[in-house]
């Protein structure tokens, strides 16, 4: 088996839509992992830290609760971040690759002999 034809296998392997989509939901559910990180640990968390903090024994009372402890720069950063790359994404892989594939598929149709 020669390099050049395994190289050629390999490209229509990498090719396929199916690998392509693979590829894109993966790097669109690492970037929405940061969101909902972001969501849990910036909002969801001190809320449930002030619920437990207001009860008997919490470690800090509601009157001397601030709201600093709700960091949502951090999460419009992330939400950006997240937006960003899917824009990328959705250009790079969508529009150029699925171009490319689409104009590579679509192949003159040989002319068909005359009806008669």
């Amino acid at each position: 088996m020669s390099f050049k034809k395994l190289l050629t296998e390999f490209k229509a392997f990498a090719l396929q839509g199916n690998v392509i989509d693979l590829a894109v939901a993966f790097v669109i559910g690492a970037a929405f992992k940061q969101v909902v990180d972001a969501l849990v640990n910036d909002i969801i968390m001190p809320l449930i830290g002030l619920i437990q903090a207001s009860m008997p024994g919490g470690a800090q009372s509601y009157e001397t609760w601030q709201w600093h402890h709700f960091l949502f720069g951090h999460l419009l950063a992330t939400i950006i971040n997240f937006l960003l790359v899917a824009a990328a994404v959705f250009i790079v892989i969508v529009k150029i690759v699925g171009g490319v594939l689409k104009a590579a598929s679509a192949k003159p149709a040989a002319p068909s002999e005359p009806v008669t």
